[in-house]
């Protein structure tokens, strides 16, 4: 679809006036369904951020000075003055715009907003070996990371859950800077081996993906397979059933344990042999120690 039709099937237009300065009778008069008359919040809320990104664009707004939370409080006082903030917290809402608008339509980026990156000291980039990218679920693992970065000159980061994509935006901007993304990528990675870790780590390539690193192979370090068989009993943990559909997909993709849905917590393998491990791994890709 082009711009024109993204923006016509979300319903976002253009308005002359500050759609912050609306009147709950205006704000209903715009953004209301047709069929119940009740004003839509994720309406609002996109006509909001574009009219801010257009806003930044031609320099008639100066860019945000603040992160994704800071935004809220520009948005927050349009909901609750037509009583949309009193029985739903709608940042959730903001939050799900903003990948819609920026991940899925590719309208614009984070960046074109200057919001801060949260998890700035979480990273740092490679110079010799920035094509290669190893990086962590939970933050816990930035002194280890560091450590990695230091010794191999790679690129490296805490991603501290799911991934961000503002933060993989701004990651692949400071690499692009320092290489072409015209090139493989190499990933390597210290999540949970679970469902949530097998899927933090595609989601993290699939936003490397959608920021033009297109080119990248995965690999997962912490496997049953680095575990003598007395560890796996001591550290495998079930896994809930809760949601059968992912669980069912992991089974597939990896076999559990044994064939059995448990996991183990990426904390639960020494350091050391991780890095013992993530050498091995490098010196296939003709990494060594700088």
């Amino acid at each position: 679809m082009t711009p024109e039709e993204i923006l016509e099937k979300e319903g976002i237009r253009d308005y002359e006036k500050d759609i912050r300065r609306m009147s709950a009778r205006e704000l209903t008069e715009n953004f209301s369904a047709t069929s119940s008359g009740r004003p839509m919040a994720a309406l609002i809320i996109k006509n909001l951020i574009w009219q801010s990104y257009t806003g930044i664009l031609s320099g008639k707004l100066p860019p945000f000075e603040g992160n994704l939370r800071s935004y809220w409080y520009y948005i927050k006082p349009v909901l609750a003055r037509i009583k949309l903030t009193e029985d739903f917290d709608h940042y959730q809402t903001m939050l799900k715009a903003f990948v819609e608008l920026v991940g899925d339509y590719k309208l614009f980026g984070y960046m074109d907003f200057g919001f801060d990156d949260d998890s700035w000291e979480n990273r740092r980039i490679g110079v010799k070996n920035v094509q290669v990218i190893v990086f962590a679920e939970k933050v816990g693992w930035m002194r280890t990371l560091k450590e990695i970065h230091q010794t191999y000159d790679v690129t490296v980061i805490a991603l501290g859950g799911a991934p961000s994509l503002l933060t993989t935006e701004y990651t692949v901007a400071h690499i692009r800077k320092a290489t072409s993304l015209r090139q493989p990528f190499y990933l390597l990675s210290a999540v949970d081996y679970d469902p949530a870790g097998y899927s933090i780590a595609r989601s993290f390539g699939e936003q490397l993906a959608t920021q033009g690193i297109e080119q990248y192979e995965l690999t997962d370090l912490i496997l049953p397979a680095h575990y003598t068989p007395e560890e796996i009993e001591l550290f495998k943990f079930p896994i809930p059933a809760r949601q059968k559909t992912r669980l069912e997909k992991w089974l597939k993709a990896t076999g559990g344990i044994h064939g059995e849905p448990y996991g183990l917590e990426g904390d639960s393998m020494p350091r050391d042999r991780y890095k013992a491990l993530l050498k091995a791994a490098l010196a296939g890709l003709g990494v060594r120690p700088t």
